[in-house]
């Protein structure tokens, strides 16, 4: 079974957009978004206005998943567990700390 993301923009938002796949999308509030994962989808919500975004997300993490956020130089593990985010620069050497 694959992982899914959904969101939901709650009603009272500003007008927005979901950048998915090299398109801008718009979404409003009260839409909701759902998309398969992998590097296939590749998308990302944008706060087009001046008011607050809020929305919430949802996921099925049927299996563990790694993505990565290129504009934030940021790489994610997520499975049922709690997830691990770290930026690339901060990497450590694999015999960091072992005897």
């Amino acid at each position: 079974m694959s992982n899914y993301r959904g969101g939901l923009v709650p009603k009272g938002f500003a007008a927005n957009a979901l950048a998915f796949n090299g398109r801008l999308l718009r979404i409003k509030a009260g839409d909701v978004i759902c998309i398969p994962c992998g590097p296939e989808f590749l998308h990302h919500i944008i706060n087009t206005s001046d008011a607050e975004l809020k929305y919430l997300s949802i996921s099925t993490q049927d299996r563990l998943e790694v993505c990565e956020y290129p504009d934030s130089g940021k790489i994610a593990l997520f499975s049922k567990d709690p997830g691990f985010i770290q930026r690339r620069g901060n990497t450590l050497d694999y015999w960091d700390g072992e005897r």
